[in-house]
């Protein structure tokens, strides 16, 4: 549920894919793509010492401890104590255990991370959540040496919700769209973090890390519209999933805000289109590098 002790590592473990292996199987190749770009572009070598801020289950620390070797070690940082015992189990289960270790701590102030103490920090989806995004850019960069990089991911999710077309989740709902339209005003009123979320977009991010005070920024962004491709192998497996941890499962929102009629009546359509491949899909996503002025190298 949205209202769990630990929403973060709920999400993590088992709400972000409805506990449905084959949802499961397809969001880990492509999160492990999009953390393979952020290791490449960030550059890793042996020896170096990493941050992972907002480390969730692992999947980048992980691959951070082997890239930087016996000589090097990461920090897996969290706000989550679950999670970051997770991942505790998932590094001695690599025998990567001596080269890692585990603070509890979180943007936008860094609690705990000493400065300029990191070649290195990575992050992925964490700055959607946090609303002082200039405060948390010059906490990573007081955690860099001079020198250090900074690798991080982020959708654009104003992006996404910019034209629905009349359609709830990606899906054509016409002949419910009262239904729809009910389910659409619940989730604005039931996101309190929503600004942090959509508040935001590559040109602001852009121009945060800048005003940060890191040099050498480099994005890539990339906006994609695909029609056809529904977010999992049928409707159940999808509406038991949350889009992000505040969230609850489109199933229980559906619950929420519906009469027990309604709820099948929108069910309905949704499978209708989901099993004739009638979604559009809108996302935006960046990839940025900087890093933190050397004046030695000046």
């Amino acid at each position: 549920m949205a209202g769990a002790a630990d929403p973060w590592a709920d999400w993590l473990l088992h709400r972000r894919d409805g506990d449905d292996p084959a949802t499961r199987a397809a969001a880990v190749t492509a999160l492990t793509r999009i953390r393979d770009r952020l290791l490449w572009d960030v550059g890793l070598t042996g020896g170096e010492r990493v941050l992972d801020v907002g480390c969730g289950d692992g999947l980048i620390g992980l691959r951070a401890a082997e890239l930087v070797g016996p000589d090097g070690h990461v920090t897996f940082s969290d706000i989550s104590e679950a999670l970051l015992d997770h991942c505790r189990e998932a590094t001695r289960a690599a025998g990567l255990e001596t080269r890692c270790s585990f603070v509890i701590s979180a943007l936008p102030e860094l609690p705990g991370i000493p400065a300029e103490a990191f070649d290195a920090v990575t992050l992925r989806s964490v700055l959607i959540y946090v609303q002082d995004k200039a405060g948390s850019l010059r906490a990573m960069l007081r955690a860099l040496r001079p020198g250090g990089r900074l690798g991080l991911f982020e959708p654009i999710n104003r992006f996404g919700v910019s034209g629905r077309d009349g359609r709830l989740w990606g899906f054509a709902v016409d002949g419910v769209e009262d239904l729809a339209a009910r389910v659409i005003a619940a989730c604005a009123a039931d996101a309190p973090e929503a600004e942090n979320m959509l508040g935001f977009d590559e040109r602001d991010l852009f121009a945060l890390t800048l005003s940060a005070g890191f040099t050498d920024v480099r994005m890539d962004y990339h906006a994609e519209v695909l029609d056809g491709t529904p977010p999992a192998l049928d409707i159940d497996a999808f509406l038991s999933t949350a889009p992000n941890p505040l969230a609850p499962t489109y199933a229980e929102l559906i619950t929420a805000v519906l009469s027990d009629g309604e709820a099948a009546r929108l069910r309905d359509r949704l499978a209708r289109a989901f099993n004739s491949g009638d979604h559009r899909r809108r996302a935006a996503v960046v990839h940025l590098t900087a890093r933190r002025p050397d004046p030695l190298s000046i």
